[in-house]
């Protein structure tokens, strides 16, 4: 209680477990978590759409390197957010389970191209994202082809721009 109201007075990151953000949910059903970053291993069904609206900031995995840890707690810092990769196909599947606010055309893409798309929207390049999704990059860049087609967009930034726009849309509406 006393970390939790010191946390509401102070302009500071809070970094806890998913464990301890769910006790105070359980506790606290209003409590809003703001500038958070939340360490977690897997999620399950609804768990990412219930953090994204309780207010959480930032997503990390349990065995994440420590420089995505940094990566997190600076994005938090500056006011944006921040999911891990690791996240990415519970991301998909929440926004792709999503209808509601959904940009029209984001419907438009095949569930891995949406796959890619969410890698993409991390900030991932090419090869990383090929490396995570056990594809070449000559794959991805015909995904990245295609999605820009399908979504028209011009490049990969305003490709995740509107990505992230959409997620955000999803979960508010989640």
């Amino acid at each position: 209680e006393t970390g939790k109201s010191l946390y509401k007075t102070r302009d500071c990151i809070l970094l806890t477990t998913l464990d301890d953000v769910l006790d105070v949910m359980k506790e606290d059903k209003g409590y809003t978590w703001g500038k958070s970053v939340v360490l977690a291993g897997s999620l399950a069904t609804g768990q990412l759409s219930v953090l994204l609206e309780s207010g959480v900031s930032g997503l990390v995995c349990y065995n994440s390197d420590p420089e995505v840890l940094i990566k997190a707690i600076d994005s938090v810092a500056r006011g944006t957010h921040y999911i891990d990769a690791c996240y990415s196909s519970s991301l998909t599947e929440m926004v792709l389970s999503s209808n509601s606010g959904s940009h029209p055309t984001i419907s438009k893409l095949t569930k891995q191209e949406y796959i890619v798309a969410t890698e993409l929207s991390t900030g991932a390049s090419n090869r990383i994202i090929a490396h995570r999704l056990g594809l070449s990059e000559k794959s991805i860049k015909a995904y990245l082809t295609s999605i820009f087609s399908k979504l028209s967009v011009r490049n990969r930034v305003e490709a995740a721009l509107l990505l992230r726009e959409t997620i955000c849309k999803s979960s508010m509406a989640a």
